[in-house]
């Protein structure tokens, strides 16, 4: 257990980094794939959230 536990945190980290990374990048104007970009982004917040619930149980 507690090394899935161990890599349930790096993949956390890892997560965090990339929503951080993608929200920090300059808007471009002539991207068509924002929309999708924001539907990732809170599917990823969700299971973030899921996981982080789970680890605090």
């Amino acid at each position: 257990m507690g090394v899935k536990s161990v890599s349930v945190k790096k993949n956390v980290i890892v997560i965090v980094a990339h929503v951080v990374k993608v929200a920090h990048r300059p808007s471009n104007p002539k991207a068509p794939r924002s929309g999708v970009k924001s539907s990732l982004l809170t599917s990823i917040n969700k299971r973030l959230i899921l996981t982080i619930g789970v680890n605090l149980k």
